[in-house]
């Protein structure tokens, strides 16, 4: 109380250097969980003998077994609906399907923990085998809501703009460490060949490219509908199918076209010119899928946020480079996925505590039946914040909307300690007592009770914040964030409502006093 600013100080730095260090870190949507079951199917060649498809097998099963954190492996060929196929390590038994097996793995609980690591190891052990692995944790826990990585959203309205912009984005992607797995999602599309008719030519010869159209599908179709048979209350279709003569591309070219012109004496002239003369050719993909949004046409281009890195801040370092990048004409991109929605879980959660405060600050109004000791108390939620960050930053934990929920639920669990602080040294202020005697005899009375109420909430989210058992990691950050929050805010609350009541009331008090000495002038002169 005879040192204000060294409270006030201290309270301020610290939560400039919480938000500061929190802010480092990066924001999740929500936390990865660890899973003690993981998925994993391997595919090898369809053309593999059945015996060397099951060596191949035998040889994933090894490399899994092998890993630290591996407590069971069960496998079964012919997919995951073949189970009476069971693989066993010592030999196996196969049926018509011997390209693909599955592959259930059960963790250990240190195991658990690490599936991410185990994950990356299983990769690398079987990145030698003649097979594709697929690996995957289990569809059991909630591993698909804690984040998608960067997605780059391409805008624009040629499709071969859009392509072209979104090679440049996947390039940009891999660039960035930290960044991998970059897709436009256009990989599957099939392989096709495109046609490009030389209008001028066409129209030289007396052709349109509707006319040159239609003749290539026919020369293409192998199949014909006949007619129509009814028989009694059945229809059927009949449909003629002639493979004989079906071409392939070079026999394409050379199809012919019977035109005809009129030569410069006026007569009519009957030629015959191949498709080659007028047309072109060009071998590309496909477009696996057209995306539109409000009706523009898009290309995601997705990615993955690999082992220790943050999504968020990885977005904030792309952000100046996708900026930086020439599209094509017409095609713009912006960062979309889980960036966005991380942004949108923060505006959100900025609206219900700036709510909470709302409420809580109505309630101790009509409890003060002030408007300056309901101020005071709420400078406790400040304070509890600087925990919260603090505690977050100090055990590694980066903010996600499950801390934030813990924010939350503090808004309204510290401030019962400044309630009482307020409170009792109002009445001693009420009964005639000095601000300063006030303070001291509130502090030193209420010191218990608001330590006794503290330990409590502290003790009973202690088992949240340890984490034990399975899933825990989800819900860990709620449990660090109230700890956290809790313990600074009522170790700097006996430090710093003292001081603002303080300051607060004897200013209000100075007011009052100058008021009657002004109200006292007045009447003497009178």
């Amino acid at each position: 109380l005879k040192r204000k600013a060294v409270p006030l100080t201290l309270a301020i730095a610290l939560l400039a250097v919480s938000v500061w260090r929190i802010a480092t870190m990066g924001v999740v949507l929500i936390p990865d969980m660890g899973s003690n079951q993981l998925s994993i199917t391997v595919t090898v060649p369809v053309d593999t003998e059945k015996e060397e498809a099951f060596a191949t097998a035998d040889a994933v099963m090894d490399a899994i077994t092998g890993i630290d954190g591996v407590e069971t492996v069960g496998a079964m060929s012919g997919g995951s609906d073949s189970t009476s196929n069971m693989l066993m390590m010592s030999g196996t038994e196969g049926t018509a399907d011997n390209t693909s097996f599955t592959y259930y793995v059960l963790l250990t609980d240190e195991g658990a923990g690490n599936s991410k690591a185990i994950q990356q190891q299983i990769a690398e052990n079987t990145a030698d085998l003649h097979c594709e692995v697929n690996i995957s944790a289990s569809s059991m826990d909630m591993s698909a809501l804690s984040g998608s990585g960067i997605e780059v959203d391409i805008y624009g309205r040629e499709l071969d703009d859009l392509t072209a912009a979104s090679q440049q984005v996947m390039e940009l992607l891999n660039s960035v460490d930290g960044i991998e797995n970059v897709s436009n999602g256009q990989e599957a599309g099939d392989e096709e060949v495109h046609i490009v008719i030389n209008k001028d030519k066409a129209m030289r010869l007396g052709l349109t490219v509707a006319q040159v159209y239609q003749q290539i599908a026919a020369k293409l179709s192998t199949n014909t509908t006949a007619t129509t048979l009814k028989v009694g209350s059945e229809t059927y279709t009949v449909t003629i199918v002639d493979k004989t003569d079906a071409p392939n591309l070079d026999d394409l070219f050379q199809m012919e076209f019977t035109t005809t012109t009129t030569d410069d004496d006026g007569n009519t002239v009957n030629e015959t010119h191949t498709l080659a003369e007028f047309a072109s050719r060009t071998n590309g993909n496909a477009y696996a899928s057209i995306a539109r949004e409000n009706g523009s046409r898009k290309i995601s281009v997705t990615s993955e946020t690999a082992e220790g890195y943050n999504t968020t801040l990885l977005s904030r370092e792309l952000e100046p480079k996708l900026a930086a990048l020439t599209l094509p004409d017409g095609c713009t991109a912006e960062i979309a996925g889980e960036t966005t929605q991380v942004t949108e879980m923060i505006q959100q959660m900025v609206k219900m505590i700036a709510l909470a405060l709302l409420f809580v600050y109505f309630v101790m109004v009509a409890q003060f039946q002030s408007l300056l000791s309901p101020f005071i108390v709420l400078f406790t939620i400040p304070l509890a914040f600087t925990g919260t960050f603090l505690a977050l930053w100090l055990t590694g934990t980066p903010l996600s909307i499950i801390a934030l929920i813990g924010a939350i639920m503090l808004v309204g669990i510290v401030t019962k300690n400044g309630i009482v602080l307020v409170d009792y040294t109002n009445l001693l202020v009420e009964r005639g007592s000095s601000v300063f005697d006030a303070v001291v005899a509130g502090g030193k009375s209420r010191l218990r009770p608001v330590l006794m109420t503290s330990f409590t909430t502290i003790l009973g989210m202690l088992p949240l914040a340890l984490g034990t058992g399975e899933g825990s990691e989800t819900w860990q950050p709620m449990g660090i964030a109230v700890i956290g929050g809790l313990t600074c805010s009522t170790l700097l609350t006996l430090l710093v409502v003292p001081v603002l009541y303080s300051v607060f009331v004897n200013r209000r008090i100075r007011k009052a006093q100058q008021k009657q000495a002004a109200a006292r002038q007045v009447s003497l002169n009178a």
